[in-house]
């Protein structure tokens, strides 16, 4: 027979996905209803989410500050905290050559950078919306070669 504090703790674990989805739904409804953000077609894209990795976008500077600031209330409210260590800033457009201040979330600041990797894919800033392909290119050719490589020696092998 199983112990009750063992099925308790593996139900509790089993609803921290749904937790977590109801929680980020409740920032996601703040920054729809703020008027800050992209839309296309009437369809809100400012917050774009995967897992627990969040893109917020915003055509403006100061519509992207206002957006952070909704997302730092509503996580504080719920008693949580974004890891600002791992958060940065990225434009692209014509303000891309201008120096922009940092942005804040809370006091953490969020620097501007050059590029990001997100889920995997490199995204240049630039005056248009860029994917980086050379790492991924080099990182085929050499995956290529490794295999190639280890095919021809196997085949002299058997010469």
């Amino acid at each position: 027979m199983a112990k009750p504090e063992i099925l308790k703790k593996k139900s509790l674990y089993s609803y921290i996905p749904k937790l977590f989805t109801v929680l980020i739904n409740i920032v996601i409804v703040k920054l729809k209803d703020s008027g800050f953000g992209c839309s296309i077609n009437n369809i809100f894209i400012g917050c774009i989410l995967y897992a627990d990795d969040i893109i917020v976008l915003s055509a403006t500077v100061t519509g992207l500050q206002e957006m952070l600031n909704i997302c730092n209330n509503t996580i504080l409210d719920m008693e949580l905290s974004f890891n600002c260590k791992k958060s940065v800033c990225i434009r692209f457009g014509p303000v891309c050559k201008y120096t922009i201040t940092d942005m804040y979330i809370g006091s953490s600041t969020i620097t501007w950078c050059n590029s990001i990797r997100y889920l995997g894919v490199n995204i240049k800033s630039g005056s248009c919306f860029k994917v980086d392909t050379d790492i991924v290119r080099r990182k085929f050719f050499a995956s290529c070669n490794a295999i190639l490589g280890n095919s021809v020696q196997q085949a002299e092998l058997y010469v």
